[in-house]
């Protein structure tokens, strides 16, 4: 979810605990867990905002192996999700733990910010 949508959630979560609703109903609209509405519903638009720094500087479990996950991904491009993780365990101890949906969530990101078929000349 991107910032500006993250930040009309958050309103719409607000503007409905205005009108009265509770938290079952907002939850059903706006398609959330109870959970989620539970934390935001209690935050001002100041925590907000720091809620959202500490999510996009936080660190990923597998940031630490982006360098020899990046070269993987150049040389073969079709490189799947599986096939990096078991890569990971032979080469890494540490990297046994990831389930394998955190990989693939991995994987697309990398994959979107990296340029696979740029050449070197």
């Amino acid at each position: 979810m991107r910032r500006l949508e993250r930040w009309h959630m958050y309103f719409s979560i607000q503007r409905m605990k205005q009108e009265g609703l509770k938290i079952t109903p907002i939850a059903r609209r706006l398609e959330l867990s109870r959970n989620t509405v539970y934390k935001f519903i209690e935050m001002n638009p100041d925590q907000f905002s720091e809620y959202l720094e500490q999510l996009e500087s936080r660190k990923r479990k597998l940031d630490g192996y982006e360098k020899a996950i990046v070269e993987w991904l150049r040389e073969y491009p079709d490189l799947s999700a599986a096939q990096v993780q078991d890569w990971l365990k032979e080469r890494y101890q540490q990297a046994a733990q990831c389930m394998y949906r955190l990989m693939a969530i991995y994987l697309e990101l990398q994959q979107s910010h990296i340029d696979l078929f740029k050449t070197t000349a």
